[in-house]
């Protein structure tokens, strides 16, 4: 290829290889090509290799791409702001049905967040005290507490949370019901100004109600746009000439008929016939012709490429192409041999609209008539039965599944494909969530980790008796510290201590102290101890007490014995984190299980689009939304079902479910979504829908890119002016997939958006950038997508209907779990079951080994000693202090699900009542559309009537579109 050429010039270049061998020269082919020859393929059969042309390839590009004539009589392509547009018209009502549908979702998804920004400002910057001993909630003002010592607030100790963590705003940063239920304090987040007081339960209930009004929005908007999606259907059908309005399709005819026979028997019995076109070649030859076709194409381009080479480097991968296509063709004469179509399809065009119309009115028969009253007269041949129908439009037609029946076991054996699929991805879950778990059911931890901060040098490598000798360190460091440390952190009626192997144990001298105020405050004390270690200007009486926290958890992994260790080490765990021995990149496991799932998924879309095919549906659009459905629902199940299932501890309600159970064991770490759920299992569905957006829109980034380069390869290396045409093409806009990936997002995010709001945001943004990019791939990059049928866009809205009843559903579980007065029988929380357990029953040790203590002892020994340490070594040495390593203890009770309370509590009625009305109202409506579209199929037919002209005047007008006359 010349210079000029590769640059989009129009001189010929021409390489002559007559000099070359006889045998070059003479093109002998080992099979039948009819295809129609140009003047490049008639040179190449000489010998002789002409290049293609860059200016025919892009003339061919702009003849599938969108493109309008300028004012000069260009071909331009449209401009992205260009107002005058008319979607529906210039591409399909799919089409600008699917760019309607985005807009509205990215609108309504920034309304829902919105909604919900004073709920997560609220939850972000409240202020939580849980002690009435440490703070005045009626004044609104911090307690005043020792200089450098951190402030007792909910958001300083309860959870670690980073401002830059998605879960910040989230549900899960609410304090459970084991926490004293107090004031709030609201205020700004920096300078402190609009403070004004609330409560957890005021919350609660201003939460709820946001949510439910954003409920009550989307379930608003979803029938508002399939309104719009039908009217626009409906205006652009009529006022749209296609094939369609004067076709139907003949089912069921005898496999011997020809097209004149069919012609004159319509023509007599309706009226004039404008055109019959026969489909009789099955499926498998038709796909077989398909592969020949590309085969050959290949086939050209390499012999093109072995002249342009002058016949240099063999003829190897021409001769390899040959031989496929001679099998091939050896193979379809047997299909065609042993294949014969019992029935054959037939598309009859007639000349008038009028004559479809009568037509399908005098073959509108019901299956009994159909079989039992055809009139004879009726029949073709007068024996043959056969079926008429609408005719899909042109392009929207699988010629090569027209003649196959619809059976019942292509389906099941999608559906089975798909079930396989699905199961292949439950047990790869499992593993991933399995092997977490074998993780976080151990709580040792880094000895020369600790050893280190504490400042000494343990011993190694003496076999068993290593653990011993490391122990025995680590007490002589810091028992003597230890005890400093309750010293330290004890002030007011407030007394901490925490000697060797002993948990840490809080004590209030105030008689009105209870056994929340007491759990409180032990894990206050491990978070003062935390902070102090992170900020050793902030640790009381001196910067020494920094080594506080590390010798603590040097007494929980050293000192306690195994036998309150092995039930207690989530407690442990959690308290001790950082020293807490990770596994290979067990800190990220979240973001490599979000991941996974992701890869996972992304492999389903390639995947299952395919399964689909396997339906042998006779149109496109149903091909589509089966395609849609499939995406949707294997995606959907592996985020929102296994993923949560093999995460959830069920055992109560398990026993109602032994199917569920043997799947899915249900013994996982969480019963409820409690508050940990939310940065484990909440965290990776959060980064699951992140990484899916940021691959989506990855993809389409490629898409521009990859064309781009495809074509400036073509340039390059293609030799025949077929594959230089494909490469200026561009690709395909599949909106059925992209619908299968939009309806799967928004079924998650609204499943699970109630307790994390900060979704809404990421998935309008999605929304907006697909928009913005779509609507340039259909403009500039891909070719010009096939007129399809609203169906598939409607889908995804119904998709959105069906995720408020999720979202109720989910929303109830979530926010019930927070305690809330009943709704018909006020109730304290002293009457709930959450007051079933003592909140020492969940500390390390439990009820048995964490008793009450004696105030007048304590104050004793203060007076004696000058500090409380000794009466903490006393209690320590006469519980825990007595369990050895052969004893058995259990662990902590379990959490009371409330199922009897939850439904009717001011957090979870609401939400019941929603989905129960959404339930309620989508399926009356159905049924009254069902009532009102009963026998109307007789005035559906007439009512589709158009008053269109005749055919060939239609055509000559230049009105009628159809994949030949656009």
């Amino acid at each position: 290829m010349s210079a000029n050429e590769r640059s989009g010039g129009t001189s010929t270049a021409w390489v002559d290889a007559s000099h070359v061998s006889t045998s070059s020269v003479v093109n002998v082919r080992g099979y039948v090509d009819n295809r129609p020859k140009d003047a490049r393929d008639v040179e190449r059969a000489k010998g002789v290799y002409v290049p293609p042309s860059v200016d025919e390839a892009r003339a061919h590009g702009d003849a599938t791409q969108p493109r309008q004539l300028n004012e000069r009589g260009q071909l331009t392509g449209f401009s992205m702001l260009d107002q005058n547009l008319d979607l529906g018209v210039e591409f399909s009502p799919g089409v600008q049905g699917y760019f309607l549908v985005v807009k509205a979702l990215a609108l309504l998804f920034l309304a829902l967040f919105a909604l919900n920004v004073p709920v997560m400002f609220i939850n972000y910057t409240s202020t939580y005290y849980a002690s009435e001993y440490e703070a005045d909630p009626l004044r609104g003002t911090p307690p005043v507490v020792e200089e450098g010592r951190p402030s007792p607030t909910f958001h300083s100790w309860y959870v670690d949370w980073h401002w830059a963590n998605p879960m910040s705003a989230s549900l899960g940063t609410v304090a459970p019901d084991n926490v004293p239920q107090r004031e709030w304090l609201v205020a700004g987040a920096t300078s402190g100004v609009l403070r004004w007081s609330s409560s957890k339960i005021q919350y609660l209930r201003f939460g709820v109600v946001m949510d439910i009004m954003g409920s009550v929005i989307v379930a608003i908007v979803a029938p508002i746009i399939i309104i719009l999606l039908n009217q626009t259907d409906t205006a652009l059908s009529r006022g749209t000439v296609t094939l369609r309005d004067y076709t139907v399709l003949v089912s069921g005819l005898p496999s011997d008929v020809n097209e004149e026979e069919v012609r004159c028997f319509f023509a007599l019995k309706y009226g004039m016939v404008a055109d019959v076109t026969l489909v009789k070649t099955e499926c498998r030859q038709v796909n077989k012709q398909r592969l020949r076709l590309k085969l050959m194409e290949d086939y050209d381009e390499a012999e093109a490429a072995l002249i342009a080479n002058g016949n240099r480097g063999g003829s190897g991968a021409k001769d390899a192409i040959e031989k496929r296509i001679i099998k091939l063709d050896k193979k379809l004469a047997r299909i065609k041999s042993r294949t014969r179509c019992k029935r054959v399809s037939a598309f009859v065009t007639f000349e008038k609209e009028e004559t479809k119309i009568e037509c399908l009115l005098r073959n509108r028969r019901s299956w009994f008539a159909y079989v039992f009253n055809f009139p004879r007269k009726e029949r073709f041949r007068t024996k043959v039965r056969f079926l008429v129908r609408t005719a899909p439009e042109p392009h929207d037609v699988k010629f090569e599944n027209l003649n196959m029946s619809n059976k019942v076991w292509r389906r099941l054996a999608v559906w089975l494909a798909v079930s396989a699929i699905v199961c292949f991805c439950y047990l790869f879950l499992r593993l991933l969530v399995d092997e977490k778990e074998k993780r976080w059911h151990s709580a040792s931890m880094n000895g020369q980790l600790l050893a280190d901060e504490i400042g000494i040098v343990i011993v190694k490598d003496r076999g068993e008796l290593t653990r011993d000798a490391q122990a025995s360190q680590f007490k002589t460091a810091c028992q003597t510290r230890l005890n400093e440390c309750g010293v330290a952190f004890s002030s007011g009626t407030r007394f901490a201590g925490v000697p060797w192997g002993a948990p840490p144990l809080v004590f209030y001298t105030d008689p009105m102290a209870d056994d929340h105020d007491r759990a409180y405050g032990q894990q206050n004390f491990v978070k003062d101890m935390k902070l102090c270690a992170g900020e050793p200007k902030r640790c009381p009486v001196s910067e020494d007490m920094a080594k506080c926290y590390v010798c603590h958890c040097a007494s929980q992994s050293y000192g306690l014995p195994d036998a309150v260790v092995k039930p207690y080490n989530k407690a442990i765990r959690d308290a001790c984190e950082p020293y807490v021995e990770n596994g290979p990149g067990e800190y990220y496991q979240w973001l490599w299980n979000s991941f996974c799932i992701v890869l996972m998924n992304q492999i389903l879309t390639m995947v299952v689009p395919a399964l689909a095919e396997l339906e042998r549906f006779k149109t496109h659009a149903q091909t589509h939304v089966r395609k849609t459905e499939l995406i949707l629902i294997a995606k959907y199940v592996n985020v929102a079902l296994i993923y949560p299932l093999l995460n959830a501890n069920l055992t109560q309600a398990a026993k109602y479910m032994p199917l569920l159970k043997q799947i899915f064991r249900l013994r996982g770490e969480y019963p409820d979504f409690e508050p940990e759920w939310y940065n484990d299992v909440g965290l990776v569905i959060f980064f699951v829908v992140m990484l899916s957006v940021t691959f989506d829109v990855i993809r389409r980034i490629s898409t521009d890119l990859y064309t781009k380069l495809r074509r400036k390869i073509g340039v390059a290396t293609a030799k025949t002016q077929k594959k230089l045409n494909e490469a200026f093409e561009g690709p395909e806009l599949d909106i059925g997939t992209n619908c299968g990936d939009i309806a799967f997002k928004v079924l998650l995010v609204l499943t699970f958006s109630s307790s994390m709001p900060l979704l809404y945001l990421v998935l309008a943004m999605f929304f907006v950038l697909t928009y913005i990019y779509d609507w340039h791939l259909l403009l500039h990059v891909c070719r010009r997508p096939e007129r399809m049928k609203i169906s598939i866009v409607k889908y995804v809205i119904r998709v959105l209907l069906f995720g408020v009843g999720m979202h109720c559903l989910l929303g109830f579980w979530m926010w019930s779990y927070h305690w809330a007065p009943d709704v018909f029988k006020p109730k304290d929380i002293s009457e709930s079951l959450i007051t079933k357990h003592s909140p020492l029953a969940y500390a390390i040790g439990g009820l048995d080994y964490n008793p009450l203590h004696n105030n007048s002892m304590l104050l004793d020994t203060v007076r004696a000693t000058g500090s409380a340490t000794e009466y903490f070594l006393n209690y320590h040495s006469m519980n825990i202090g007595r369990i050895t390593d052969g004893d058995s203890i259990e662990g902590p009770p379990r959490v009371p699900v409330r199922f009897v309370e939850r439904p009717w509590s001011e957090t979870g009625m609401p939400f019941m009542v929603m989905m129960i009305t959404v339930v309620g109202a989508s399926l009356l409506w159905w049924i009254a559309y069902k009532i009102q579209h009963l026998g109307t199929a007789k005035s559906k037919i007439i009512a589709d009537r158009k008053n269109l002209p005749h055919l060939h005047n239609a055509i000559a007008a230049g009105i009628l579109v159809g994949s030949t006359t656009d």
